[in-house]
């Protein structure tokens, strides 16, 4: 557990507030002030800065809340390890987004099974912000992600390099004899994934790379649930962009077909990441090694 003036600056930093701070630790404002001041007087160095009622952390400040952060989250590991049953290995609690789960994750939770017999094991489907909330929380210890994630802050371990495609239904008015820029793509609607996946942001920042937007496409459909968004395009509703891995079985089956595409397409790296200096990080090293052989195949 973590001394209460830590709390209260790692508090402040969420809530951005002295008074809002003050009510949720259930301690007085001054009580606050006083305790990021002890802090500062500690570390010889100013933590926030509070003009116009808009807080915000110094580079001393950011330094300290990113430390605190993976030391909370350390501490969580700790407990849950010790409190587990000596009949029991450690749990295993880790996310995946969606792109990974839809082809892999079937696989993984059957390696897992087998390898850890005695854990309990918890897995999380959801997008990249979230999964990068979690572990710095410590509601989890590891993660398998796609798309962008603060390099700075997590020790990641590339599992494969997938290529970005552009499909459509088999029927869908895309002829596969000739190619496509992204300009020729605007008339049709774009199926997208939720904001905050890692499949919508590298899409993003392709679009953007051809100086465009998801917003430059005749009409946008946004759905959080990759079934659906391919029976969508299957069913010829309009055109999206997916790694391959999660189509290929659809486009063998020739329910849905590749975009020939002449600037867009590109290939993005799926990572196993957890916190920078964990005191985990040889269990979580193994378990990428023992991972890595699943996304060869």
């Amino acid at each position: 557990m973590l001394d209460t003036r830590y709390e209260t600056f790692l508090t402040l930093c969420h809530e951005k507030n002295y008074t809002k701070t003050a009510e949720k630790l259930f301690i007085t404002q001054p009580a606050v002030s006083q305790h990021i001041k002890w802090l500062e007087e500690r570390y010889n160095t100013k933590l926030v800065n509070y003009k116009q009622r808009q807080l915000t952390l110094t580079p001393g400040g950011q330094k300290l809340y990113d430390y605190l952060i993976n030391l909370k989250a350390q501490i969580s590991k700790i407990e849950a390890d010790i409190i587990t049953d000596d009949k029991k290995s450690p749990p295993l609690n880790f996310s995946v987004t969606l792109s990974i789960s839809d082809y892999y994750l079937p696989r993984i939770m059957a390696d897992f099974t087998t390898r850890y017999p005695h854990s309990n094991i918890a897995c999380h489907v959801e997008n990249t912000q979230h999964i990068i909330k979690k572990l710095q929380s410590g509601a989890i210890d590891f993660a398998l992600v796609e798309g962008n994630f603060p390099k700075e802050l997590f020790t990641s371990h590339k599992l494969s390099t997938e290529p970005f495609i552009g499909v459509c239904g088999k029927d869908f008015p895309i002829e596969l004899n000739q190619t496509y820029s992204i300009d020729d793509l605007y008339d049709f609607p774009l199926i997208i994934r939720e904001d905050g996946s890692g499949s919508r942001l590298i899409l993003e920042h392709l679009l953007a790379e051809q100086n465009s937007t998801v917003h430059d496409f005749e009409r946008l459909l946004s759905v959080g649930n990759l079934p659906t968004t391919k029976n969508l395009v299957a069913d010829n509703h309009g055109i999206t962009f997916l790694y391959e891995t999660v189509v290929k079985e659809d486009l063998e089956n020739m329910t849905l077909k590749r975009i020939p595409l002449r600037s867009l397409e590109t290939a993005h790296n799926f990572y196993f990441i957890y916190l920078k200096d964990s005191l985990f990080s040889v269990d979580y090293d193994a378990i990428f090694t023992h991972l890595q052989p699943l996304f060869k195949t």
